[in-house]
């Protein structure tokens, strides 16, 4: 089957999704055709040899009055006209300045609606579909409030570790945008399939960057990297192949053994870079390499949000225990017992968080990716058994078990003591993943 961007006999168009905000929430961009009767998305054909993204800005510029700025890559619409398939490429764009749109036979009106009063004037479902996808507030049932994306932005997006630093990727992206523009014009090859799929990374990459989304931004962009030797000449491969291989036997690089094996493989006979390297053989070594990358920022990024958590534990009862201490080490007050349980509890909670933290910070960054992934049940857990291996504790000295004479700040000791028997949890952890 022929690729249906490519085929002589598709008809290709682009066009946007235009938003902007407004004092009633985010809105977009629809037009009414006169010589159709419909209300549909600003779009158009693509001209002979002119490129997708050109077209989505011209046909936009042309139906809105309104230039505008792409975004990233809202998806595509495919349908048939009068027998013949046609692809509609459309981008996430906003508006530059004032509109300039005059009333034509073409295009009537332009009018800008919240999200669901669009979708109720568009008269076709894929469009419909497209702006469901693209969506925030739809995605979102009723829309989230200002408070809510306060305490998203500033709180969990910078706090929990999911800050986006947005000026090294947003050079990186341009950088590769130009890289690409290049590439196409040096092999005249701007239609090609490996050009097409780094255009939709970098879109991609952009895309997960409006939303906050690190991770996926990092890993669609180093995609985009590797789909782009597939463009290079034979000269530049052989320098982007060697710069792959130093990165990989870089120490501080800490690629994995079996890693830098497979790249060798890929780059190299006997020691020395292939004399034929092919740009699949770049693609699947620098894919390695940059899924090693992500695999350590992963980690770094559970560290740093089990150091968090344990931090703001280990914070939050010092609070409640400097109002019990005093409390607790006068021998003229007589402690209830629902407060000294509850000390109880707070000490070895604290306990626990300490001894994580000193845990997590010798080697939370060198454990294996399966005890990452379920390592927000290990913190829970080690919470849970330092609290629980305190009330055991006190159980005992209540209990005359132990036969202590102990005051209740002794009893407080030894509480926060046993919060350092949550190291059992990690070690019971160790022992099923390394299996």
């Amino acid at each position: 089957m022929a690729d249906e961007n490519n085929d002589v006999d598709t008809i290709r168009a682009a066009g946007g999704l235009v938003w902007r905000d407004s004092p009633h929430g985010r809105e977009v961009a629809v037009i009414y055709r006169a010589r159709y009767g419909d209300w549909t998305l600003p779009k158009g054909k693509l001209n002979p040899g002119e490129d997708w993204r050109d077209a989505a800005i011209r046909e936009v510029k042309e139906e809105t009055g309104y230039d505008v700025q792409l975004k990233s890559l809202a998806g595509k619409v495919s349908y048939k006209v009068e027998g013949r398939p046609k692809v509609v490429q459309f981008w996430n764009m906003v508006p530059i300045g004032e509109s300039e749109f005059k009333p034509s036979e073409e295009v009537k009106k332009v009018v800008w609606l919240p999200v669901q009063e669009a979708l109720e004037k568009l008269d076709y479902d894929g469009e419909r579909d497209l702006l469901r996808n693209n969506s925030n507030d739809v995605k979102n049932g009723t829309g989230v409030s200002r408070l809510k994306k306060l305490i998203y932005h500033y709180f969990y997006l910078n706090l929990w570790g999911k800050s986006v630093d947005k000026a090294r990727l947003v050079g990186d992206i341009d950088y590769y945008r130009k890289r690409l523009e290049y590439l196409k014009h040096k092999s005249r090859e701007s239609d090609s399939l490996w050009a097409q799929i780094t255009e939709d990374l970098l879109d991609n990459a952009q895309k997960a960057l409006d939303d906050h989304n690190k991770d996926l931004s990092w890993r669609s962009l180093d995609a985009a990297r590797s789909f782009s030797l597939f463009g290079l000449g034979n000269q530049d491969l052989r320098a982007e192949a060697q710069a792959i291989r130093n990165e990989a036997e870089d120490p501080s690089k800490k690629v994995n053994a079996w890693r830098r094996k497979t790249i060798q493989d890929y780059l190299c006979e006997e020691g020395k870079l292939k004399l034929d390297l092919q740009g699949r053989d770049l693609f699947n070594a620098s894919t390695i390499l940059y899924e090693n990358h992500h695999n350590k920022y992963y980690k770094m990024w559970k560290l740093k949000r089990e150091l968090l958590v344990l931090a703001l534990v280990a914070a939050i009862t010092v609070i409640p225990c400097l109002i019990l201490v005093p409390i607790l080490i006068d021998p003229n007050i007589k402690v209830d017992y629902r407060v000294l349980v509850s000390s109880v509890v707070l000490f070895g909670i604290m306990g626990a968080s300490i001894s994580g933290i000193l845990s997590v910070a010798r080697g939370g960054a060198d454990a294996r990716i399966t005890e990452q992934l379920i390592g927000f049940w290990v913190l829970l857990a080690k919470l849970v058994v330092g609290a629980a291996s305190a009330l055991v504790i006190f159980t005992f000295i209540l209990s005359g078990f132990l036969s202590l004479n102990t005051t209740p700040a002794q009893v407080m000791a030894v509480s926060f003591a046993a919060g350092f028997s949550e190291r059992l949890v990690t070690l019971a952890v160790e022992s099923v993943t390394k299996k």
